[in-house]
């Protein structure tokens, strides 16, 4: 890990013991939401597709700004941590990946009922070890190239069970199987 992302990983913490030994309610940070509005709409295809071109340079500021906001002690709430996850998980190296998966443990510590933190830490934890080339666990990485149908990302299926998969709100591999043929037949698949 680099320097600047070992300092992240260590100012990571600081706003954990703040808010921990604060013991007061914690509002969501509005900033933050809107992030993650901003991150997800940039995934919604418009009549051109996406234009990833765009969407990059936004995801890379999004990631700098959240940054900045865990280095100032912003992101507190399960939500917060949640929604800093999820614009990390849209980025492009191990770095990213393991700093979303980070961030979704956070948010689930602070709340376990987060079924939406707990869904993106076992695929962020997927993304991590996808981007070093290794099987995921649960089977939430879908992948394609061109000109090729989607596929199932690699799953190691010996690393948890169907069991696991679902208490981190992960479909069984023959559900995610079944979702793959709907995403190349071009059927809605309800998620």
């Amino acid at each position: 890990m680099s320097r600047l992302g070992l300092r992240r990983s260590r100012l990571l913490l600081l706003p954990l013991v703040f808010a921990s030994l604060s013991g007061c309610a914690v509002t969501d940070n509005a900033e933050l939401q809107e992030m993650y509005e901003q991150d997800q709409a940039d995934r919604t295809p418009g009549p051109d597709g996406i234009d990833w071109s765009q969407v990059s340079p936004r995801d890379s500021a999004r990631r700098a700004r959240v940054l900045e906001l865990l280095d100032s002690g912003q992101v507190r709430s399960s939500a917060d941590f949640h929604n800093a996850a999820m614009v990390f998980q849209h980025g492009n190296d191990t770095t990213a990946a393991r700093m979303a998966h980070q961030l979704a443990s956070r948010a689930v510590e602070l709340d376990s009922t987060n079924s939406d933190a707990m869904w993106l830490k076992a695929a962020a934890w997927d993304r991590y070890r996808m981007r070093q080339g290794l099987p995921q666990w649960y089977g939430t990485q879908f992948v394609r190239d061109p000109g090729e149908p989607w596929r199932l990302y690699d799953v190691d299926t010996t690393a948890v069970t169907d069991e696991e998969r679902t208490a981190h709100g992960v479909p069984s591999l023959a559900e995610q199987q079944a979702r793959v043929q709907r995403m190349n037949n071009r059927q809605p698949d309800g998620g």
